[in-house]
């Protein structure tokens, strides 16, 4: 029990600092990676560390090389495999982000009008629309794959880029305050 006693009073204010650090980053990770197939890829590499780490204190010297090798090719398939997660997690950390978004303002009403006029004449027609707003997370990965505008909104643009026989008509539509940015844009599938 003394030794336990010693051992807290031992820990510095620096020390709290940098163990609280390490578990908010451990905290983001786990959240990053929860309910996602990431998790179980995640598990997976913790698995092949603990393998290593076994291999390497048995002194499995030709296990341990070997893993050395594929640890330095996952490694790279890593950050093949998961670039838009890593993007989105550094986009979702930066400070740079979270004061651009205290600059964001409410839609006007004039946007909310018309956007509810163009979706009550479509709904009267039986025509489906689907109309993306941005608002925090930059959607610049949705642009890519659609048809760029950069236009004014209005109704009756959103009503003929709707109809059936517009080029335009399969996908969304990516609304940015008063413009539309896009449209026919191919929306990723959710992983839930």
């Amino acid at each position: 029990m003394p030794f336990i006693k010693e051992w807290i009073l031992s820990i510095s204010f620096i020390n709290l600092i940098d163990i609280g650090f390490i578990a908010f980053l451990m905290y983001f990770v786990a959240i990053w990676f929860k309910g996602s197939r990431s998790f179980q890829i995640l598990v997976t590499l913790i698995g092949t560390g603990i393998f290593y780490f076994l291999a390497s204190k048995l002194g499995l010297i030709l296990t341990s090389v070997l893993l050395q090798y594929v640890w330095a090719a996952i490694i790279i398939v890593l950050v093949i495999v998961f670039q838009p997660e890593i993007r989105q997690m550094l986009d979702r950390a930066s400070p740079i982000r979270h004061w651009k978004n205290r600059q964001y303002q409410g839609v006007d009403s004039s946007v909310v009008e018309d956007v509810v006029n163009a979706v009550t004449e479509l709904a009267r027609q039986k025509t489906g629309a689907l109309i993306v707003f941005q608002r925090l997370d930059a959607l610049d990965n949705l642009i890519v794959k659609g048809k760029e505008l950069d236009s004014a909104l209005s109704a009756e643009l959103l009503q003929a880029i709707f109809q059936k026989n517009s080029p335009l008509h399969d996908g969304a539509a990516l609304v940015h305050h008063d413009r539309i940015k896009a449209a026919s844009c191919i929306l990723p599938l959710s992983r839930d």
